[in-house]
Parts: structure tokens; sequence; C-alpha cells
């Protein structure tokens, strides 16, 4: 199977070192609009997270090598409306609603990182997975994190003892939308739009900033039995990487 990835931000990215080494898949192509080869090899080889990656990452023409394997970059902003070739699954990873309404009307085997209230299927592992169809599922969502973290334990809960109502609280690292120093709040997949939430506009590193959580929202679209069940709401935390949640439950 030849894969193209859409997007190499941070879950692109991830995706990208999963991917490279897999036997049953093919990373045929990776396109990002707002990066350079050069730029992608270095945070491919330097992740201030995860590590250095075990292989060097280098450049050859339009390609990266990784190994043995060779990998076509391209920064073609207008990618998903051309005939894309010699491809079998285009994964997007941009976070862009643009992207998301393109792959809709392609009607092309196609992964969105994200939840996407269009998709013909979105997929959380623990609740949902034996209803996927191949036949009749084009656009897969995967969720949000906090959906795929949560969801399963809900689910398990609420088949053995039957959840009445309850709430959730979220824990949940910045993202790279948000700022440095306090300004204007910004929208990550509308770019150019700012957003009504003033909060969000406040320094990352610095905050505690309470927001509303569309993790209920997005469990819904794989759980629909805990509609009107829950309330949520969602802190932005001053770190990278790892999150938490508290969840009260009610049960009959």
């Amino acid at each position: 199977m030849n894969i193209l990835i859409n997007g190499a931000g941070r879950i692109g990215r991830n995706l990208i070192r999963r991917l490279i080494f897999s036997k049953k898949h093919r990373l045929h192509q990776i396109n990002d609009p707002f990066l350079t080869i050069e730029n992608l090899a270095y945070l491919l080889n330097f992740d201030s997270i995860y590590g250095k990656f075990s292989h060097q990452v280098e450049i050859k023409g339009k390609y990266l090598t990784i190994g043995n394997k060779k990998i076509l970059f391209s920064k073609d902003e207008d990618l998903l409306k051309r005939k894309i070739r010699n491809i079998n699954l285009i994964i997007d990873s941009s976070g862009l609603k643009k992207n998301h309404n393109l792959l809709k009307k392609r009607k092309q085997k196609s992964i969105i990182t994200h939840t996407y209230e269009k998709s013909d299927f979105q997929i959380i592992y623990g609740i949902n997975e034996k209803e996927y169809n191949r036949k009749d599922h084009y656009i897969i969502s995967s969720s949000i994190c906090d959906a795929v973290a949560i969801g399963p334990v809900i689910n398990l809960l609420d088949s053995n003892f039957d959840i009445i109502n309850g709430s959730i609280t979220t824990l949940h690292p910045w993202l790279s939308y948000q700022n440095l120093m306090d300004g204007p709040s910004r929208s990550y997949a509308y770019p150019g739009k700012l957003i009504e939430n003033f909060a969000l506009g406040r320094a990352s590193t610095e905050t505690l900033i309470p927001k509303r959580t569309s993790c209920v929202d997005a469990l819904i679209k794989s759980m629909p039995s805990i509609k009107d069940k829950f309330i949520s709401m969602s802190v932005r935390v001053p770190t990278q990487i790892v999150s938490s949640a508290i969840i009260n439950l009610n049960f009959k």
C-alpha cells in the first residue's frame, strides 16, 4: 500500500517515524506547503520530545532517504485538488478544514487525523472498530486525542454498569497555534481567522487556560449512547506532552 502524508506537523512527523519501517505499507510521499525539505529532515532527525531519530534522514534531490527508503517530498498547497498517481491511501494530518473538505470530494480512501463531521466513519479503537466497512467507508476520521484516550474507558464502564450521567475535565498540553506571549487568539483549522475565546491568546507556557472542549462531541460521533449525558471542560496547561482527565460518573 502506497501512502501519502499531507501535513508534516507533530502528528505527521510521528506517523513518518512509524511508517518508515512498516513491512506492510510504503510511505511514498510527504506533502507540506509550509516546510522545506531541509527543514523537515532536521525536524525528523531531532525531536524535542521523542529524541534523536534512530536512522539518519538525508536529502537526495526531491527525496528524503531514511536507511534504504526513498520518500518523495512536495510542498504543493493545492495537491489535494489534483489527480494523485500511485497512492492507495491519503493520511491528512494538516489539521486544515479546507483539506478535509477536499478529501470528501475526492472519494479516495483517506484518513483524517482529527474529528470531521462529514467523514464516512469516525473510528475509536475500543469503541467501534468492528463497525468499519471497507467498501462503504472512504473518508475515515480518527477523532481527537482526549476522545481516543477517554472513550474506551467510558465505553467499558457504560457496557458493564450503565452510565446515567457524568462530567469530564481534561488537562491538555498547549498546541502549536497558541502564543508564547499574550496576543490574539488564532485558529489553526482556519488560518487567518481569530477565535472569540480571548483567553486562548494568553502565553501558553505560563498560563492555565480554561476552555470548552470538543471531547464529548467527538465521542458522541463514535458512541451515540452517551448523548446528553455529559458536561465537559478543558484546561490548557503549560506542558508539551502528557495530559490527564478527571471523570465523574453516576451509574444506575
